[in-house]
């Protein structure tokens, strides 16, 4: 899943030790089915709050943000896109119900 490409050093110093500073010639799995596959095994691990943790932790969103650009297929840019949704989702709780603010709907207003 993980190309070759530059990536800025504050994200790249974040990455697990085996993912940083790849060569510039490292291939994408060339397989769509393998990498939906492994798109969809992200997500349904994701399902748990500590994965997620453990995704934001691991800076794996950059990882997972250069694959989408790079991928063409849609089916298979969707099933990452649903990966990276779950990162950027926010949680914040009050009282006792958790809440989710959705990426779409979060705004920031400059007067």
């Amino acid at each position: 899943m993980c190309g070759g490409e530059e990536l800025d050093e504050d994200d790249m110093e974040k990455l697990p030790l085996d993912l940083q500073y790849l060569p510039d010639d490292k291939e994408r799995e060339p397989d769509l089915q393998t990498r939906v596959l492994i798109s969809d095994t992200l997500f349904q691990m994701g399902s748990s709050y500590e994965v997620r943790e453990e995704y934001r932790k691991w800076n794996y969103y950059v990882l997972f943000r250069e694959y989408d650009r790079w991928e063409q297929d849609d089916d298979a840019r969707e099933a990452m896109q649903n990966v990276i949704y779950i990162i950027i989702q926010v949680r914040f709780v009050v009282g006792h119900i958790t809440h989710r603010l959705q990426p779409d709907v979060i705004f920031l207003s400059v007067e």
